[in-house]
């Protein structure tokens, strides 16, 4: 069941100010869904944007900055495009899939509204192969031990202090003062 947010939908969705924004860069539906369910079922209030392929994040980079992420997670694999669509961005020459996820994360890195967002890159390869192939992450990407979803989910769970934008909205929520009863 695809969701308002996920990639190639256009329906812009209200977003609760105490509601955690994340993006999901996955092309395998199964591996999305069960992520999605995890981290729902440990965090609670959170809505999803799912982009599923590096070209779609070339073209819907607008909506990504517009939809604010408090955390990204990204499968260091993916393809450029699905295989029966063609992009309407060519795909450059050269370009490994394994290296998808990196350049997503530098392509964030550069961005003002996006480059301090936590980010989580993933891989069934393992954690090691990711460090192999990123070298030395920035400070606010994250590698889980392994592309378990309960790990994903624990993992943003304990991230929650670190984004930026949570922050921001936390300090701009105004929480209405409770008169106690006077006897």
């Amino acid at each position: 069941a695809e969701t308002p947010l996920e990639s190639g939908s256009r329906t812009s969705v209200p977003i609760m100010a105490n509601e955690i924004r994340i993006l999901i860069i996955e092309d395998q539906h199964d591996e999305y869904e069960l992520m999605a369910a995890e981290i729902k079922k440990r965090i609670g209030a959170c809505v999803f944007l799912r982009i599923r392929t590096e070209s779609d994040f070339v073209a819907q980079f607008a909506e990504i900055v517009n939809f604010s992420p408090d955390f990204v997670v990204v499968d260091l694999n993916l393809m450029w495009c699905k295989p029966d669509e063609v992009s309407s961005h060519p795909q450059p020459a050269g370009m490994h899939p394994r290296h998808a996820g990196i350049r997503i994360v530098r392509c964030l890195g550069y961005e003002d509204a996006t480059k301090g967002v936590p980010v989580l890159v993933v891989s069934g390869l393992g954690r090691e192969t990711i460090r192999s192939d990123f070298g030395s992450p920035s400070g606010n990407v994250y590698l889980p031990d392994r592309k378990s979803p309960t790990d994903i989910a624990n993992a943003i769970y304990s991230l929650i202090g670190t984004s930026p934008s949570l922050s921001e909205r936390q300090k701009t929520v105004v929480v209405p003062h409770q008169q106690g009863l006077v006897s």
